[in-house]
């Protein structure tokens, strides 16, 4: 009986280490997918180390062509947020990665609106004044969170899955 009892006990302690690991492997995740509130719009932002890459359309990897890429080196975890408004001043999406620095981007620029930086007002302080609009969403993307919750969908992936 207490070789059962050990044996038991090895088990849970492996199962817990290996659980470990994977959520310390796999709690940053690499690629997400946000889906606009009427359906009609994806957008895919992969991330690999501090590049980080958005794609209009749902994609497992990079294309070739039709992508915006951004140094996301100097942004703090907790701080990582995007703010996205759909079907705006003719628009497909605007989007914008407040202190994400801009690489480069071939996005069609009549569909999409990729915004370098956020506005300043007069103090010179960043505002997201302009993405506060009913169609705008404000998404903290390493806490999962959307604001307003109705504004959009996200589907996390690691690299390690698919959909």
């Amino acid at each position: 009986m207490e070789n059962i009892f050990k044996r038991i006990v090895f088990l849970l302690l492996f199962v817990f280490g290996v659980y470990s690991y994977l959520n310390h492997r796999f709690t940053r995740w690499e690629r997400i997918i946000i889906e606009s509130p009427d359906k009609t719009n994806y957008i895919t932002i992969i991330t690999k180390d501090s590049v980080r890459y958005i794609m209009n359309g749902k994609h497992r990897n990079v294309p070739e062509s039709n992508y915006a890429k951004l140094d996301i080196s100097n942004i703090s975890p907790i701080g990582d947020e995007i703010d996205i408004c759909w079907h705006i001043n003719g628009y497909d999406w605007k989007l914008v990665n407040p202190y994400a620095r801009f690489i480069e981007s071939d996005l069609d620029s009549t569909l999409y609106y990729l915004q370098k930086k956020l506005d300043e007002d007069v103090n010179g302080i960043p505002t997201r004044k302009e993405y506060l609009y009913e169609n705008c969403v404000n998404i903290d993307i390493r806490e999962n969170s959307v604001y307003p919750t109705e504004g959009a969908s996200l589907k996390y992936f690691w690299m390690f899955f698919t959909y």
